[in-house]
């Protein structure tokens, strides 16, 4: 009777040592699940980005140019004007008479002239008759240079007196947009007072003036040459578009006319102009604008961007070989086209890249891999064309 519990004993301690052995057993886990595609392969249209600010192609300062009370203000303020549009009248009668002044002492002059030359005339007859000394035709002479130089002064001083008359009616000197009078009828301007009456713009075309960097401008397919130059200057420069502040998209597209003649060495960019058609003045002088200059791409690589990974060394993607094994391929990153991106190295046309499960995945380990296609990336919503004659929108 005492052995039975010993025997149960003995038979319990096997089947838990059994049991404990049959637990210990190691089962490694399956690979992981990842989806891995191939890049897509598509041309793409990516941009250049910039700031910048519209200035007019002309800003003219009206000046009163002589001293005199405002008969006339002319115009309205913020009209649009033409070259030689009367903007101001300025009272002419001061200046009508220094001209009738200037009138009369020409013609005494000339009159004085006259008779100089009547006289030497009548000395040289009656020198050859010796009626006269030679010092006395010298003298003769000598009046008529005078009176001469005196009719020449004369006729300077009648020029300067017109040039102030014409003064006295001041007109635009360029096709443009007028702004506010500065002055009222009344008031004393000119020289010494009050002389700045208003200013004149020139918008159609109007220039936008940025700055980029070496690289962009470089990027953007201009170069620093003389040729390159000389291109831009005739207006055969990338086209490029202006984004406004309230995001709406210029109508126009506008072309690069002008690189600055040199790299700012502290910062790195250099100086550009662009001349945008403005026949409408929808924009003006001051405005800020988002420069976007189209790059175009012949069967660029895009993966999604959500697929790139980056950290201290920089951006790369996960990618499977034949034995689906995982290894890490540094990338250089280029434009976002809504959810891909364009990469420019480290990987090419055939590679596999993990583009969901990343989470699951690291270099050296085996994958469990599911293929699928990715989705052309979206191209941009830009399709200003630009007019042979005038730019405009197509």
């Amino acid at each position: 009777m005492q052995r039975k519990p010993a025997a149960f004993a003995l038979v319990a301690m096997w089947l838990i040592s059994a049991g404990c052995e049959k637990q210990n057993e190691f089962v490694p886990p399956p690979p992981p699940k990842v989806t891995v595609a191939t890049p897509v392969q598509q041309d793409v249209t990516s941009f250049l980005e910039f700031t910048g600010r519209f200035q007019a192609t002309e800003d003219v300062e009206i000046i009163a140019r002589v001293t005199g009370f405002v008969e006339e203000v002319r115009f309205e303020d913020g009209q649009p004007v033409e070259w030689g549009t009367p903007l101001y009248l300025i009272d002419p009668r001061e200046y009508q008479a220094a001209v009738a002044t200037a009138q009369a002492n020409l013609e005494r002059n000339q009159a004085e002239e006259k008779l100089a030359e009547v006289e030497l005339e009548r000395y040289e007859a009656a020198f050859e008759k010796q009626g006269v000394t030679e010092l006395e035709v010298i003298k003769a002479r000598a009046q008529v240079q005078k009176w001469t130089a005196e009719v020449e002064g004369a006729e300077a001083a009648l020029e300067r007196a017109n040039l102030d008359l014409s003064y006295t009616e001041v007109a635009s000197p360029i096709t443009g947009l007028v702004s506010r009078t500065r002055v009222h009828r009344g008031d004393l301007v000119g020289p010494g007072s009050v002389s700045l009456l208003t200013n004149v713009v020139r918008q159609d075309p109007i220039h936008l003036y940025f700055t980029a960097s070496e690289r962009d401008v470089l990027a953007s397919g201009l170069r620093f040459s003389q040729s390159d130059r000389e291109r831009v200057r005739q207006e055969q420069g990338p086209p490029i578009y202006a984004v406004l502040a309230d995001g709406s998209l210029y109508e126009r597209a506008g072309r690069i006319d002008f690189i600055d003649n040199q790299v700012d060495p502290e910062t790195g960019t250099i100086g550009l102009r662009a001349s945008f058609p403005n026949p409408e003045g929808i924009v003006t002088p001051g405005l800020f604008a988002r420069i976007r200059i189209p790059q175009k791409t012949d069967q660029a690589l895009l993966v999604p961007e959500l697929a790139i990974q980056r950290d201290s060394v920089g951006s790369f993607v996960l990618t499977i070989d034949e034995s689906n094994t995982v290894s890490r391929a540094q990338v250089e990153r280029g434009a976002l086209l809504g959810p891909m991106r364009v990469i420019e190295s480290g990987i090419d046309a055939s590679s596999r890249v993990i583009v969901m499960g990343i989470q699951r995945a690291r270099p050296g380990i085996t994958v469990e891999p599911e293929e699928t296609t990715l989705e052309p990336a979206p191209q941009p919503e830009l399709q200003i064309q630009i007019d042979s004659v005038d730019g405009r929108a197509g």
